[in-house]
This record gives structure tokens, sequence and C-alpha cells, in this order.
């Protein structure tokens, strides 16, 4: 029972840790962002939550949802992703996905990368991949 506590908290951890990565980058970009933030409602009804709300960027004038996936190995997370689709679908903000890790099912980031849109699932992105988008492609104002 105590590794499986120890295997919770690491894998959290892990997720917090790339989350922090991420916050660093768009600090480092002079990005204006909010973490947790309320960003609409899930297909549940209830408060959407999501990793950042970033509300500076030129292209995405009324904001831009940064959802962090983290998977080190095989596990659950990808098997989560129609979820997280579908929440992203049924609100009004864009969105964009980082997966950090290299744990995630190549079939699960095709599926979802195949289910981008200009308007709603912009792009999955690595955290290098994130980086390099950023630098080259987004405007801060």
């Amino acid at each position: 029972m105590t590794s499986d506590v120890r295997t919770v908290k690491h894998s959290n951890s892990n997720g917090k840790m790339a989350e922090d990565a991420i916050g660093a980058v768009l600090s480092f970009a002079r990005c204006r962002f909010e973490r947790q933030a309320r960003a609409g409602r899930t297909i549940y009804g209830t408060d959407w939550f999501v990793d950042f709300l970033v509300t500076n960027f030129a292209e995405f004038s009324r904001g831009l949802i940064i959802e962090s996936k983290w998977q080190d190995r095989h596990g659950t997370i990808d098997e989560k992703f129609p979820y997280l689709l579908s929440n992203i679908q049924c609100n009004e903000l864009p969105a964009i996905i980082i997966l950090s890790g290299g744990g995630c099912r190549r079939g699960g980031i095709d599926w979802l990368r195949a289910r981008c849109s200009p308007d709603r699932l912009v792009s999955v992105f690595s955290l290098e991949e994130f980086m390099s988008w950023l630098r080259r492609n987004v405007t801060i104002t």
C-alpha cells in the first residue's frame, strides 16, 4: 500500500513540475496568464478549471487555454483525452494541449491531433514544440 501512495504522489509531483515548467516559459516570454483559471463549464455542467489561461496573445484576443498532461510511462492519461477534448469543444475559448513525459500512447496522441481545428483545439505539443511555437507564431501584446 505504501508504494502505491508514493507512486501517486510522485506522479502528481511530475505533473506539477511540468506545469511549473510551462509557467516559467510563459513568464520568460512575458505572457499574462492565470493558473487554475475558470474557463467555462465541463460537459457535466460543473466549473471547468484549466491549467493556464493566457490573455495577451494577439492571435487569441479572447484568451487561450493551455492544458498540461504528464505521463512518463504507459498509463491512463490518454484515456482521458476524449473528456478533455469534449470540454474544449463545448466552450468558447481555443485551447492547446502540452504533453510531457513521453509515456502517452502514440495512437492517443495521433487521435487527439487529428481533431485539431483553428477555433477549438488549436494544437497538441510537446514542451519543446510549444516553446518553438510560442517564439515563432505568437505575438505578445
